[in-house]
Order: C-alpha cells, then sequence, then structure tokens
C-alpha cells in the first residue's frame, strides 16, 4: 500500500470515529449544549429581575420570607405600567430598611448605601461588590491620621549625657581599670560641648591618647601591641559613649590603631612609645594643621577684590583663608549667617573684627535678603562621604539651597582626612543631638530636638583640599589613592 492510501485511510477512520462520538453525544444529551430559553416578554423580564433583587434583600432581613417566583410579586398576574411602578416603590422601600436595620445594629461602623443600578444592568452589577468611597476618611467614626512628631523622628539617636563631674580626676569605679583619667576629664568636657569643631576635637583627643601612650607600661606577660591596642579601645569606647565620636576622631584613631598593631615583638617598650609620640605628633601637624594652612592658601585665590563673601557658622580653615587672603592686600567684606543651636557664627564675627575685616552678622532668617549681593558663598566641613554628600553644621543645606537659587557659588573647605567611605542621603539616619539650651529648660510645656549635622547632596561647586579644589565625585579617587 503507498503512503497516499495510507494516510486516506488514516483519515477515513479519525472522521469515523468523530461521527460515532457526535452520536453518543447526541443521545446523552438530546437537547444539545444549552437548555432552551424561556420567551419571555419585556414586562415579564423586569417583573423577574425585581423579584431576584427583592428575594436577595429580603434574605438578608431575618424573619421575613422572600417570594418564590415572579408572580407572588403581581397578585393578579397583570403587566401594566402601574403594578410595575408600585412593585419597584416597594423594592426601594425594602433597601431603606435593610440599610436601616444595618446602621442600628452596629452604629460603630458607618456604611455606605449601595449604588443604585439601572433595571436594565441589574444582572450584570448585581454581584459586583462596592468600591470603596473617597470621602471614606472624611467619616465622623474614622480615626484621624497619627501625626509624626520630631521626637519621634529622632527618636533612634541617642540624647546627651550629663557629664561626669570627678575632683580627683579618676574613673568611676565601674569602669575598667584601663581608663586613664585624661581620659575623664576629656569626656567631660565633650559631654559640655565646650570642644566644637571637627578638628578641635581630634585634636584634643590625640593628646589626650598621647598621655595614655605616656603612662602606659605593659605587663610581662602579655604583647605590648595587642595590650596597647584593648587599652586604647577601651578608652575610646568612653570617649565614644559621652559623645558621639565624629568621622575626623574615627579616622584619627584607626591610623593610631594600624600604628600599634606595627609594633614589633622584640622592639624595647621606651623606644616603641617615642615613635608612638612622634607619629601623634607628625599627624597633628601636618595633616590637620597643615593641611588646613594649604587650604586656606589655595582658597585665598578665589577670592577677588570688591568680592562680598558669605560664610556660615565658624570652621578653622575658613577663619585661616580670611586671614591669607587679607594677607596678600585683597579688599572683601563677609556677611557671617549664624542659626541655632550653637550660634557659633559669634565666634566668627569677634574673629574677623580683630582682623579688621569689614563684617556684617545676620540672622538664618535674613538669608535670602543677603545673599542678592553676595558673590562666593564659603563654609567648612564635618566631613565628606564617598557618594559627594558633605556632612556640615545644621543649617548649611539651606545656605546651599537659597544660593542655588540664586546663582552663586558655593565652596567648601575639608581636610582629606576628613574624608569617608560611608554613603548617607540624608540628616536622620545617623547624626547628634544637642542638648537643650538655658531658655528652653525654664519652660515645661516646650520640647527641644536639636540635631548638629547637616547632609548637603547637591549645589557645592568645589571642595578646597590640601591637594587643590576638586569636585565632589571625587572623593572615591581621592580615598583610593590614600590607601
Amino acid at each position: 500500500m503507498s503512503t497516499e492510501e495510507e494516510k486516506e485511510a488514516e483519515k477515513a477512520r479519525k472522521k469515523a470515529e468523530k461521527a460515532k462520538r457526535a452520536a453518543e453525544f447526541a443521545a446523552k444529551n438530546p437537547n444539545g449544549f444549552s437548555k432552551p430559553k424561556e420567551k419571555l416578554s419585556k414586562a415579564e423580564r423586569r417583573a423577574k429581575q425585581e423579584a431576584q433583587r427583592a428575594a436577595k434583600e429580603d434574605k438578608k432581613i431575618p424573619g421575613k420570607k422572600a417570594p418564590t417566583n415572579a408572580d407572588d410579586c403581581f397578585a393578579d398576574g397583570s403587566n401594566s405600567s402601574s403594578q410595575e411602578t408600585s412593585n419597584m416603590t416597594s423594592n426601594n422601600t425594602s433597601n431603606n430598611n435593610a440599610n436601616m436595620a444595618r446602621l442600628s445594629s452596629s452604629p460603630q461602623t458607618l456604611a455606605l448605601p449601595p449604588p443604585i443600578l439601572n433595571n436594565s444592568n441589574s444582572n450584570r452589577k448585581q454581584n459586583t461588590p462596592p468600591r470603596k468611597s473617597s470621602t471614606a476618611s472624611n467619616l465622623p467614626y474614622s480615626q484621624p491620621p497619627s501625626t509624626v512628631d520630631a521626637q519621634s523622628l529622632f527618636s533612634h539617636l541617642s540624647p546627651p549625657i550629663k557629664p561626669v563631674v570627678t575632683k580627683t580626676l579618676s574613673p568611676p569605679p565601674q569602669t575598667s581599670k584601663s581608663i586613664h583619667p585624661s581620659t575623664v576629664t576629656l569626656c567631660n568636657s565633650y559631654s559640655r560641648f565646650s570642644i566644637t569643631g571637627s578638628n578641635s576635637r581630634c585634636i584634643a583627643m590625640l593628646e589626650c591618647f598621647k598621655k595614655i601612650i605616656g603612662d602606659y607600661e605593659p605587663p610581662k606577660d602579655k604583647v605590648m601591641s595587642m595590650d596597647l591596642t584593648r587599652v586604647l579601645k577601651e578608652n575610646f569606647k568612653v570617649i565614644t559613649e559621652s559623645r558621639v565620636h565624629s568621622i575626623s576622631m574615627g579616622n584619627a584613631f584607626t591610623f593610631l590603631k594600624n600604628l600599634v598593631t606595627k609594633i614589633k615583638h622584640n622592639e624595647e617598650t621606651s623606644a616603641a612609645k617615642e615613635n608612638l609620640l612622634f607619629a601623634i605628633d607628625q599627624f597633628i601637624e601636618k595633616t590637620v594643621q597643615f593641611a588646613s594652612d594649604v587650604i586656606a592658601k589655595e582658597g585665598s585665590t578665589k577670592v577677588k577684590n570688591g568680592d562680598v563673601i558669605l560664610t556660615y557658622g565658624c570652621s578653622t580653615s575658613v577663619k585661616k583663608l580670611f586671614a591669607k587672603a587679607l594677607e596678600q592686600g585683597k579688599d572683601f567684606r563677609v556677611i557671617v549667617v549664624d542659626g541655632r543651636p550653637e550660634l557659633e557664627g559669634k565666634e566668627m564675627l569677634g574673629y574677623l573684627q580683630e582682623l579688621g575685616i569689614h563684617v556684617t552678622y545676620v540672622g538664618f532668617n535674613s538669608l535670602s535678603y543677603v545673599m542678592k549681593e553676595v558673590s562666593l558663598v564659603l563654609y567648612g566641613a564635618a566631613a565628606l562621604l564617598s557618594n559627594g554628600s558633605v556632612v556640615c553644621r545644621v543649617g548649611a543645606n539651606g545656605v546651599t539651597l537659597v544660593a542655588g537659587a540664586y546663582r552663586k557659588p558655593v565652596l567648601v573647605c575639608c581636610e582629606t582626612y576628613k574624608f569617608s567611605k560611608k554613603v548617607q542621603i540624608d540628616a536622620i539616619t545617623h547624626n547628634e543631638l544637642t542638648p537643650q539650651p538655658e531658655e528652653f529648660k525654664s519652660e515645661p510645656n516646650s520640647d527641644w530636638v536639636g540635631v548638629k549635622y547637616d547632609v548637603v547632596g547637591e549645589g557645592v561647586a568645589g571642595i578646597v583640599t590640601e591637594f587643590g579644589i576638586v569636585p565632589t565625585t571625587s572623593v572615591a579617587v581621592i580615598l583610593r589613592e590614600m590607601e
């Protein structure tokens, strides 16, 4: 048998099987796939639909029997328009009674009436769940939205602690014996906020560590590098508990800790201590002070005769920059903008007055008024993060935004030892709380929530460093080169 004959035979066999299955299905279902629809007039269809609606509503009311068919709705079975109208009126009355019963049964929940549907579309929309009303939040029984106050917003930040006052300058009895008396003194100064500024706090901490290293004597049964590292960590922990350490302090402590771990086992104690003290002095002199001098020299090149420079707060590098520009014989004017909580601008005001520079002191609320005559905005930074964000005293972000609105250039002075690999896009995730001012302590019904730093993400034209003026996007490159 050829191939074509085989195909024809296969087609004939499939056709016979299909006809056999159709005959068996027709024997089991004489009416076909669907039952024949009952032919009703338009009035009868409406009556049937209304009866279905009434039965569904009556089931919700206990003790009432629902009608079973459309003939129960019409007493005489007529299709007149007057009977149809009366039937619709009775159904609406039953709907209103059902809604009132729901309201009276649950007074705490205010239910909305079901939407009014057209009779022609009642079957299609009958089983559709009602949508939530947009006015649900305005109902008298609805709860008001919860408000977020400033205290709850910064509740994850630890408040400033009270200073530990000790007359003998000895560590408290609950602390370890490794805590040096100079650490207790430094903690008292930090907790009182008597030492401000990233450079000042870093230098004070390093001076404290110099005293600790000078008085340290390693035990006979322990390695000096490991035991001294433990002592420094314990003291640094106490300092951090008294007040949150700045990024400059953290970087300086990392530098010192790396030096201690490199002490050789066979090195004499006196020689190792001298090397550590010399390295700390070099760090303070070159990385902090000399870098600040270079920043002042580099930033003074941007000051021109007749400039009006706006500065915010008080920064050591900015002070040196103004003094350097004055030494170069440049004639300029400075506007000092100050704000709470610490009012550091007063210190900058007194310093500029001693130099003989024409200075104007204004509050933060006058910022937009004086920005019109400004030619350059200049302030210091506490740290510079790897994503280009500048960490500076609170209020600097507002100064930067106003300067951007008036198209004024903004320069930030920052030493490279303040650069950090951390990433932060807001001032809420990590910050430091300031103590309550005296005027708020006398008011029993007043709450004080003050943060120390701001995070400036955009609007800074350049960062003045000891390596020159660089954009904020160069932080990662500089950190990689420093390593």
